[in-house]
């Protein structure tokens, strides 16, 4: 056996524990070796976590916007408005979409029974039968009276 030495300096006194300090460094160490890399992991899905709220986000507010398109054209075929007015309809609710579309049908329905029957647009006198004679200014008289006759302007 070895023999008792007693330590007498700081000096000795360091010596005797440096292996032992050591060991016990790297022993409490140990547990953080990989800080640095957990901390670089952290940093990275902080990052993803942010891109996903933002998507997440974009898909909520997409999926609002095909809802209402989805209640708009709902509401426009319910009330027999055109497909392509079903996007003019407004109102945050459904209640206020449905009234926008009733005003909106009651501009488009037939109040009066029926449509108005469309007129010809060719002349009916004069031009056809070859009677245009032109005035003192060269302008063709009869003409002109062919088509006014035809506007029918008196609602008649």
């Amino acid at each position: 056996m070895s023999e008792f030495k007693a330590i007498t300096t700081q000096e000795d006194f360091d010596n005797a524990i440096k292996d032992r300090l050591e060991r016990e460094r790297r022993a409490a160490a140990a547990p953080f070796a990989d800080y640095q890399q957990i901390k670089a992991d952290l940093a990275t899905l902080k990052t993803q976590s942010g891109q996903k709220d933002t998507t997440i986000a974009q898909l909520q507010k997409d999926l609002q916007g095909a809802r209402a398109d989805l209640a708009k054209t709902r509401i426009a075929m319910e009330k027999g408005l055109p497909a392509e007015l079903a996007a003019r309809l407004t109102g945050e609710t459904e209640e206020d979409l449905r009234k926008d579309a009733d005003t909106l049908a009651a501009l488009f329905s037939d109040k009066k029974g029926g449509a108005e029957p469309s007129r010809s647009h060719e002349p009916t006198r004069g031009a056809r039968a070859g009677k245009a004679t032109d005035d003192k200014d060269g302008i063709p008289t009869e003409a002109f009276a062919s088509v006014l006759a035809d506007l029918n302007l008196g609602g008649k």
